[in-house]
C-alpha cells in the first residue's frame, strides 16, 4: 500500500461534506454511464461478492410468501431484482430508482421475467417521495443509500420504508458504512485498496477509493442501528461487515 494514498484517504475522510459532491452531480454520472454494462465491474471490487448477495437471499426467505411483493430501492438496472426473481419464483419486484438511462435497461435485465416486475422513476430521499402504508413484504437496497448527506435523511427514508412494510416485514440492505470513529473509518478503506491490489493498478484503485468517498455519504452500522430502531424496527442486526461494506436489517414485529 502507496503511503501517499494512505494520506489522500486520511485527507478525504477528515474532508467531511467540504470534499463531497453534490447529489445533483451524481444523478449525471448515472444518466452518463453505458445502462448496458452497468455493474459487469462490481464483482471485482466489492468483497466477497457471491456470497453476501446470497446472503440476502437467505435472509429474507423466512419473511418472502407466496405472491409477495418487494420493493427494490435504487435497483439501477435490475441486477438485484434478478437475483429475487431467481431465488423467490413467485414474487413480484417493484424497482426504483431515480436515473432513468438505469431504468432503461431493466426490460433487457429482466427479460425472462415478463410480467413479475414493473419500474418507477423517482427520488427515494426527495420529501415528495411517498410509499403506500403497508403495501410491501420486503425491502431491500444495495449500493444505492449512501447519498444520503445527513442523518435526518436516512430517517426520513427509514420512516417511509418502516410504514411501507406489512407486519412482520424485512428490510434489508447492503451498502458502503461509515467506520465507528475515524481511525477505523480509515483502517476500512486502507484495508479494501490493499484487497484491490489483487485486481487493480494503483491508479486505479487510487480512482475508485476517492470517487467512493467524495460520492458517498454513509453512516456508522452504529448509527443506521440507531435510527432504523427510532424508526420502529424492534429486530435489528448487521448480519455481514467487511471494510467498508456492511449487511444489515430491520423487521417490523406486530
Amino acid at each position: 500500500m502507496q503511503k501517499e494514498l494512505v494520506e489522500i484517504i486520511t485527507d478525504l475522510l477528515a474532508g467531511g461534506n467540504e470534499v463531497k459532491i453534490g447529489t445533483d452531480q451524481v444523478k449525471e454520472r448515472f444518466d452518463k454511464e453505458d445502462s448496458a454494462v452497468y455493474g459487469l465491474q462490481i464483482p471485482r471490487w466489492f468483497p466477497d461478492y457471491e456470497y453476501v448477495h446470497n446472503l440476502i437471499c437467505e435472509i429474507l426467505r423466512p419473511y418472502v410468501t407466496s405472491e409477495a411483493l418487494i420493493l427494490d430501492l435504487g435497483g439501477g438496472t435490475g441486477r438485484i431484482a434478478k437475483l429475487l426473481l431467481d431465488a423467490f419464483p413467485s414474487c413480484h419486484i417493484v424497482i426504483q430508482d431515480f436515473s432513468s438511462n438505469m431504468l432503461r435497461e431493466v426490460p433487457n435485465t429482466l427479460i425472462d421475467y415478463t410480467g413479475r416486475f414493473e419500474c418507477i422513476e423517482s427520488d427515494f430521499f426527495a420529501e415528495t417521495f411517498a410509499l403506500e402504508s403497508s403495501q410491501f413484504d420486503c425491502v431491500v437496497s444495495v449500493n444505492a443509500i449512501h447519498h444520503g448527506r445527513h442523518p435526518d435523511t436516512y430517517r426520513n427514508l427509514y420512516n417511509k420504508i418502516y410504514k411501507s412494510l406489512k407486519p412482520e416485514g424485512c428490510f434489508a440492505c447492503l451498502d458502503n458504512v461509515a467506520g465507528d470513529t475515524p481511525e477505523l473509518a480509515t483502517l476500512s478503506y486502507v484495508s479494501w485498496a490493499e484487497e484491490l491490489e489483487s485486481e487493480y493498478d494503483s491508479n486505479s484503485i487510487r480512482r475508485i477509493v476517492e470517487t467512493t468517498i467524495r460520492e458517498d455519504s454513509p453512516l456508522s452500522l452504529r448509527k443506521h442501528i440507531e435510527i432504523l430502531k427510532d424508526c420502529g424496527f424492534n429486530q435489528t442486526d448487521v448480519v455481514w461487515k467487511k471494510y467498508i461494506f456492511g449487511l444489515y436489517i430491520g423487521i417490523k414485529s406486530p
